[in-house]
């Protein structure tokens, strides 16, 4: 049994809720549709940067965090369940699909505890906002070094700047200190 993982999402999904709303015609289904979609991918995110996996045979979440060996197999320990993986297999499970949380774990974490408690769409749309504005932090100087977006969106990091950045609306300094940030980022990971 192949081991699965929830895909990013396609960008056509994000813009068009976002279309709605500045429409004023807002699809609460389309919201939860694109909330729920985040919602897995950031567990999805969150297990592998828990060394996680859930069974794709019984559902059982178990942790591969102690093992040791790449080639012993690690067996689920859901009742009767004969799924069995090495530490090797799960990592090219995941390996080269943005799978890896790291810096951007809090915001991935946030998200998985704040939209499944958001009642109106108002407060759905708010938690995805933040969660796809959210960026990886460089602790050794405090400052965005990534965006969080390419963990969520179907896109490359440019790509899913330039979509966020048409999706981004308020007043006009929120904007620009938005796009500030962004411009420093791309500096300092180009070594300028």
């Amino acid at each position: 049994m192949k081991i699965r993982w929830h895909p990013r999402v396609r960008p056509e999904r994000i813009y068009q809720v976002y279309q709605d709303f500045a429409r004023g015609s807002l699809d609460p289904t389309a919201v939860d549709d694109l909330g729920l979609a985040l919602l897995l991918r950031c567990e999805s995110i969150l297990r592998v940067s828990q060394r996680e996996l859930e069974c794709p045979l019984c559902g059982t979440v178990f942790s591969l965090a102690n093992a040791a060996d790449p080639d012993q197999p690690v067996g689920c320990p859901g009742k009767d369940c004969s799924f069995r993986v090495t530490l090797q297999e799960y990592q090219a499970s995941w390996s080269k699909r943005y799978l890896n949380g790291a810096n951007a774990l809090p915001a991935f974490e946030e998200f998985s505890r704040a939209y499944p408690k958001a009642r109106s769409v108002e407060q759905k749309l708010r938690a995805i906002d933040t969660v796809i504005h959210a960026f990886h932090w460089d602790m050794k100087i405090n400052l965005p070094n990534r965006s969080a977006a390419n963990n969520l969106i179907e896109a490359n990091h440019d790509q899913a700047l330039e979509l966020l950045d048409s999706l981004s609306f308020g007043p006009g300094q929120t904007k620009e200190r938005w796009r500030q940030t962004v411009a420093a980022m791309r500096r300092r990971r180009r070594g300028e």
